[in-house]
């Protein structure tokens, strides 16, 4: 279905940004473009008001990862993205995804690089000063100080949804 085929090709993005680094004409010979029109040929999924559908709602997705950070510069949660669009309480999983959305972001030019490197570094260098449990993220973080949220668990798959993001930011 379109669901489908547009998260495939959200990770189709989030791979092609992150190769962009290393190859950069890789990444641009593969634009959405390209690959819904040869979708929309060879199946119909994909009409030109679908991929416009699809980059509004990619851009407000984005736009959620930029805006729902800490906004406290001196807590040691700055940088780390909220769990939801209300709340003082960031998740490790969705500051791995703002740390991913951030290729996505400059490759179509809704942040520049530097604004770009500069998030990332600042997020990366907070997260190596809070508190971890062997190697692990609590699930939860508290955005004004950066501790533990109450009754938060570790996480091993908000911490690796943490590390790809992070990595992904770093490859590009």
């Amino acid at each position: 279905s379109k669901v489908v085929l547009l998260a495939l090709w959200s990770l189709v993005s989030v791979v092609s940004c992150a190769g962009a680094g290393a190859s950069s004409e890789r990444a641009s010979s593969l634009s959405l473009s390209s690959v819904t029109s040869s979708v929309s040929s060879s199946t119909g999924l994909l009409s030109s008001s679908d991929e416009t559908l699809y980059l509004a709602e990619m851009q407000k997705s984005f736009a959620f990862f930029i805006d729902s950070v800490s906004k406290v510069t001196t807590s040691p949660a700055y940088g780390l993205v909220a769990d939801r669009a209300r709340g003082n309480i960031a998740s490790t999983a969705s500051t791995g995804f703002g740390l991913a959305a951030l290729p996505i972001g400059i490759k179509h030019g809704w942040i520049s690089e530097s604004d770009a490197e500069a998030r990332a570094k600042i997020t990366l260098q907070n997260l190596l000063k809070l508190p971890t449990f062997k190697g692990f993220y609590w699930h939860f973080i508290m955005m004004d100080d950066g501790t533990r949220s109450s009754g938060s668990e570790v996480s091993t798959i908000d911490t690796a949804i943490l590390v790809i993001g992070a990595l992904i930011a770093g490859a590009y």
